[in-house]
């Protein structure tokens, strides 16, 4: 990586490493007693969001780290309801991307036609809630949610 990049700080390397332990710890303490464990893990989730509202293009890797890290931890502590945490930063990102003024959106950026599609593809997809054969609107929510939602979020926090 290159060290004059702003992912490359040990500050950030650091906080990662951090991040993932307290959710290990969390985690365990949460299997133990579940008030316990959301009280170990709230000043970890108060800075995130703080440092999310500041700098919201930390919210990939953010995201990728807690994608692996819930995914990891799922497999050990099932306790921890970490389901909508991805779609969670993603909404926290275009909230402080939409709070910071100096940060224009990109109109004619080249991911534009790809967000098009993306909004075509979203549109089915709720287009499916009154389908016939639909068994619920929960399953639908669940189902759209990482095949519509989660790519469209994605793309407006690529493109601010």
């Amino acid at each position: 990586m290159n060290p004059s990049h702003p992912l490359a700080s040990k500050a950030l390397v650091a906080l990662t490493l951090l991040g993932g332990l307290a959710l290990i710890l969390g985690g365990l303490v949460a299997n133990l007693v579940p008030v316990a464990g959301a009280m170990a893990l709230l000043p970890l989730v108060l800075v995130g969001v703080g440092i999310l509202l500041q700098k919201p293009k930390l919210a990939f890797p953010t995201m990728l780290v807690l994608a692996f890290t819930a995914s990891g931890i799922k497999k050990y502590v099932p306790a921890i309801p970490l389901g909508l945490s991805l779609g969670g930063i993603l909404a926290l990102a275009l909230l402080a991307i939409w709070f910071h003024k100096r940060m224009a959106w990109q109109r004619d950026a080249p991911g534009r036609a790809l967000m098009l599609a993306t909004w075509v593809w979203m549109l089915y997809t709720a287009l499916q809630i009154v389908n016939p054969e639909a068994h619920s609107f929960t399953a639908w929510f669940y189902a759209v949610r990482g095949v519509s939602l989660y790519p469209i979020l994605t793309f407006a926090v690529a493109l601010a």
